[in-house]
């Protein structure tokens, strides 16, 4: 059965970027978190919107 949503860490690594950028997101309301419990839960089609909302060129000084 596929995930539909994702902890923390697991939005992070399937993402490929890391738990604080993800928290930044969501801090900036540009990424939707779900609270069913204490712990936010990233359902995946909001993870997919906002990867899709990032810049596609990479930041000027950024390592590719």
């Amino acid at each position: 059965m596929e995930k539909i949503a994702y902890n923390m860490k697991e939005a992070a690594e399937a993402a490929g970027v890391s738990v604080s950028t993800l928290r930044r997101a969501i801090a900036n309301n540009d990424l939707i978190a779900n609270y069913p419990t204490a712990s936010a839960v990233i359902l995946k089609e909001e993870l997919e919107k906002w990867l899709k909302a990032t810049p596609t060129d990479s930041p000027r000084g950024a390592h590719v």
